[in-house]
């Protein structure tokens, strides 16, 4: 649909960061165009909203730890390792601080703002992740729980196997935990965005048609404002505190035995399968048989967002065009009004469009060929087994284990492992 529009954009990204060299004015982050646009905001609602931002945590280059009353704190000394542009900083006492690793290492793909479109995004598959929305696939946590800190670590270190994000293991301990801290930093300030969105478009007196509010949003002078924006802060930042207790920790009474016979192995690998193509499972509506992916139908929840907003931006213009054929017929009271909500429709439209140009083209979230060995996730068996337990957060894959502890699932444990050592033999088999 935008294909030649991307892939003109990417080019023009790297033209004018060339062109640009030292001169350019120092980044900003850019709001989240999908939720601000969505919201219908007004232009002075949607500029407080990010001023507040800026007080709460900073630029790209100049980044703050937001000051949370919970027993969760970012590090300022690792987002300050992360962030602005590559290379060191005199501290002033002999020593120099790196700084940069993000823009170095991750902004390519990522975007300097988090938003999973650096200039090279349009060319992966998969997309590189949008770390706004605070949602990450591969983790060892419970589906709605936030990853934990070593979630995170490990997927910078390793990379995703099949993907285009690659292992940045020569990178030393404190450098990965800098990555890790930033990218932390910008799920909550994303999230904390979010949230403030919508608090002001569902709590706040404005006049659309008008672009006019007589209710700003002040917290440098409003108490009560900024009460909102700490409220809302420590509501998004304690998820973060909680990762090491919401583990995954399979019931020791059902983990497979090291020890087990060939032909222990091979019974299980057999109810495994058994539960593979059951109407239980039902993994084969996905992943076919014997594990070789089908056509991809439905999408991630980054992708259904763009999708959605297509949809209603398409539904807006076959209002308008319905609208402007009945106009006539009204009579002037109604028509006066009518074509007031004409004016403020094609306005919001023509955000809408501009907003579409810059998104990138939607794709269905193809299933895992599980036949050819390469599981995003890791291969161990615990990584399996949670990838089978809780599914994958943010995409289809469902999850057949407990959503939370002491909660059963469709699946029990013992049946997981099964569908696990089944899942192994695949790759196994393909290696012979």
């Amino acid at each position: 649909m935008r294909t030649d529009a991307n892939a003109g954009y990417v080019v023009l990204s790297m033209l004018v960061l060339i062109a640009s060299g030292c001169t350019q004015a120092p980044p900003e982050f850019e709001p989240s165009l999908l939720v601000v646009t969505e919201a219908d905001m007004v232009d002075e609602h949607r500029e407080q909203i990010q001023s507040a931002l800026v007080d709460w945590f900073g630029t790209p280059d100049e980044p703050k730890a937001p000051k949370s009353p919970t027993t969760f704190q970012l590090d300022q000394e690792l987002l300050a390792m992360a962030a602005g542009p590559a290379g060191y900083v005199d501290r002033g006492d002999g020593e120099y601080l790196q700084r940069g690793l993000y823009r170095q290492h991750c902004a390519s793909c990522h975007g300097i703002t988090g938003n999973g479109m650096g200039p090279a995004a349009a060319m992966l598959a998969p997309y590189p992740r949008d770390f706004r929305p605070g949602v990450f696939k591969f983790k060892s946590t419970y589906r709605a729980a936030k990853p934990t800190d070593d979630d995170v670590r490990r997927v910078i270190k390793h990379g995703v196997p099949g993907t285009a994000m690659p292992s940045f293991s020569l990178l030393d301990d404190k450098q990965i935990d800098a990555l890790v801290e930033y990218i932390k930093y910008l799920a909550i300030r994303g999230q904390v965005e979010r949230e403030l969105v919508a608090h002001l478009a569902d709590e706040f007196d404005f006049d659309p048609l008008a672009n006019t509010t007589d209710q700003p949003f002040d917290p440098d002078n409003d108490k009560e404002d900024r009460e909102l924006v700490d409220y809302l802060v420590a509501k998004v930042s304690r998820p973060w505190g909680y990762g090491n207790v919401q583990v995954v920790q399979p019931d020791p009474e059902f983990v497979p035995s090291e020890n087990r016979s060939a032909a222990e192995v091979v019974k299980s690998v057999a109810a495994g399968r058994e539960l593979f193509v059951s109407t239980r499972a039902k993994c084969t509506d996905c992943h076919g048989l014997p594990g070789s992916a089908v056509i991809a139908k439905d999408y991630d929840d980054w992708d259904e967002a763009v999708v959605n907003f297509l949809r209603k931006t398409d539904a807006l213009v076959a209002s308008i065009e319905r609208r402007e054929q009945q106009i006539a017929g009204l009579n002037e009271a109604q028509r006066e009004r009518g074509q007031q909500q004409l004016a403020h429709d094609k306005r919001r439209l023509q955000k809408r469009k501009q907003v579409a140009w810059r998104l990138l083209e939607p794709r269905p979230d193809p299933p895992r060929n599980l036949s050819n060995g390469v599981f995003h996730g890791g291969d161990e068996l615990i990584d399996l087994f949670r990838r089978v337990h809780q599914g994958v957060a943010g995409t289809p894959m469902p999850a057949h284990g407990s959503p939370r502890s002491n909660v059963p699932g469709s699946l029990s444990e013992g049946e997981i492992w099964q569908l696990v050592d089944y899942l192994r033999s695949q790759r196994q088999a393909r290696s012979l």
